[in-house]
């Protein structure tokens, strides 16, 4: 994936760098005109000049050492963006010299970097693209990059679109004109599959079906529709030597087991039909699961969406980002959002300086610049009664990983990032107590420098006590750690994380892990340490600040944080953890 890009003279990028995270979703911020649409032209651009290069002039032309003569094309043929001439991708409109213009992509093959840089030159009206230099060599894979605008486009009978046709309908802002075309490619794909799977079987068996539902980008794809929306996309069959026009339906089901079942009496209807906050969600998730595509530019996905359904298409979209391996770019205005990503993942353009948040005071500046209102998410709280507060969404991602184990999360759990501590948090309570009656909070918060000594083995912080009334409930817990990576101490889950990752054997892997800890930063992890009882007086984890040994750990061996947590089994799972996940399952009761 890609992890920087240098930009000369495109648009108002007229000497730019931005690093990027090479995984996961990025949600780029920033004023009106600060340039998070241009940047994803930007990339759209280079992958387009990359293709036309390779199908259009010659096979190899991206690989080191291949320059030659630019190829031109015209601008009917240009579909990254809507421009009225070619001069409007310069900087002020000023060609300037030949090939001024340049856009350089950095990633990385088996650990190895690898740039390509793309320049362009206007001539008599036409764009001429060339290899402007590369350190690529044959067999090198290139990021495929998929650009889609704000929905918009769909028609009532929508054609078998070729790969170029579908091309210039992105770059027009029309993604919705393709909207079948890409449901269908997924369908084919996952029908395909099921074939290979069956080998001449009459049918799948359970365990190949089951894989399917996980692994399967269609199949996930309608399991993550009938989660919110109770229903299915089912496609009409298709036959390119036969037929026209691409048909794509919605559909109301029961689920029994791994079955889906048409409701009683519903009658499937043509997606056209459908709201446009469903079709935009439709959109982003077809393009998201798409199997060809590596890297997925969103511009402003959650414009037709209301601010519930955009927690929910965001939570899925890091989901779905980490098992399916994509990186994806989301520009957007929307507060909530802003609030609900981890201060890490956002990154801030401005000016000359474009880099992702340091810590979470980053976000309040963001916020304030924006010049955004705070607004809560009452409608999903006034429903659902039931609140965690906590410092960023990532604490809620840890718990839910750790929960699957041996507790299921709560479905009807509203989780709202709200860095500020228990005190100020207190604040919001009354005020959503005011306005709903019954509901019952929970205010989740690292100790970090408090006094050890202040937090029970209950999670219980010295000097604050639930506040429990006729109208409302809030609970306050403390992590009796400093945060809540230090929860991550388990040499097994590391050593499985690194395992999975670069293979070795899980056994090689512990004794690397353990002889890296001790030699790196002194450390011995003691084998009773997820035990209440392990004594906070001796124990040197207590105090230690987690970030300190895991970001290092994660960064030489190339794992996530994330990763450690999938990995841990449910009896290395901490009691402290244990207790707290207890506490709000039975909150949500």
């Amino acid at each position: 994936m890609i992890k920087k890009v240098e930009i000369k003279n495109f648009r108002s990028f007229a000497d730019d760098t931005v690093e990027l995270h090479p995984e996961g979703v990025s949600l780029l911020v920033g004023g009106n005109n600060s340039g998070k649409s241009t940047f994803l032209y930007a990339l759209s651009t280079w992958s387009y000049c990359c293709n036309v290069l390779v199908n259009e002039k010659r096979s190899d032309a991206l690989l080191a050492g291949i320059h030659g003569d630019g190829y031109g094309v015209s601008l009917s043929d240009f579909t990254p963006l809507n421009i009225p001439s070619f001069k409007h991708l310069w900087t002020n409109l000023k060609v300037g010299a030949p090939y001024s213009l340049s856009i350089t992509c950095y990633w990385d093959i088996a650990g190895v970097e690898r740039y390509l840089t793309i320049t362009l030159n206007e001539v008599q009206d036409k764009l001429f693209i060339k290899n402007g230099g590369s350190n690529l060599v044959v067999g090198d894979k290139v990021p495929t990059v998929a650009y889609l605008p704000s929905f918009a486009g769909l028609t009532a009978k929508e054609e078998w679109y070729s790969q170029a046709s579908r091309s210039k309908y992105l770059g027009q802002g029309n993604a919705g004109a393709i909207l079948r075309n890409q449901l269908m490619e997924l369908y084919k794909a996952s029908t395909a599959k099921k074939m290979e799977l069956r080998a001449g079987a009459p049918r799948l068996k359970g365990s190949q079906v089951k894989w399917m539902l996980e692994n399967d980008p269609f199949e996930k794809l309608n399991e993550v529709i009938y989660g919110i929306f109770k229903g299915i996309i089912i496609p009409e069959k298709f036959n390119e030597a036969f037929n026209t026009y691409v048909n794509i339906n919605f559909a109301k089901v029961t689920k029994t087991g791994l079955t889906y079942k048409l409701l009683p009496g519903y009658q499937k209807r043509d997606i056209m039909s459908e709201g446009s906050g469903f079709l935009q969600w439709l959109s982003v998730y077809a393009f998201v699961l798409s199997p060809s595509i590596d890297v997925i530019l969103l511009d402003e996905p959650d414009a037709h969406l209301h601010s519930t359904l955009q927690s929910v298409l965001m939570e899925d979209l890091c989901e779905l980002a980490d098992k399916f391996h994509k990186q994806v770019l989301l520009a957007s205005h929307s507060c909530e959002l802003i609030r609900m990503f981890d201060y890490s993942s956002i990154l801030h353009l401005r000016g000359k300086h474009h880099k992702y948040l340091g810590s979470e005071q980053g976000k309040t500046r963001v916020l304030s610049g924006i010049g955004s209102e705070y607004f809560p998410r009452l409608e999903a709280v006034q429903k659902n009664k039931r609140v965690l507060f906590v410092e960023n969404e990532s604490d809620v991602n840890f718990l839910k990983y750790w929960c699957s184990k041996f507790e299921t999360w709560p479905s009807n759990l509203v989780v709202w990032p709200y860095a500020n501590k228990h005190k100020e948090r207190t604040h919001l309570f009354l005020y959503l107590r005011d306005e709903i009656h019954g509901i019952k909070c929970m205010s989740l918060s690292d100790r970090d420098t408090c006094p050890k000594s202040l937090v029970d083995a209950a999670l219980h912080l010295q000097g604050l006590n639930d506040n429990i009334n006729p109208n409302g409930e809030l609970y306050y817990r403390t992590w009796r750690r400093m945060e809540i990576e230090s929860y991550l101490f388990c040499v097994d889950a590391i050593a499985r994380a690194v395992d999975e990752k670069k293979g070795g054997g899980f056994a090689v892997r512990k004794t690397e892990v353990e002889t890296y800890l001790n030699g790196t930063f002194g450390l011995v992890i003691p084998a009773n340490i997820k035990d209440t009882a392990s004594d906070a007086a001796t124990d040197p984890f207590f105090d230690l600040d987690p970030k300190s040994v895991i970001g290092p750990l994660c960064r030489h061996y190339g794992i996530k944080k994330f990763d450690i947590a999938k990995q841990m089994q449910d009896a290395e799972i901490f009691d402290d953890v244990k207790t707290l996940i207890n506490e709000i399952v039975a909150m949500c009761r």
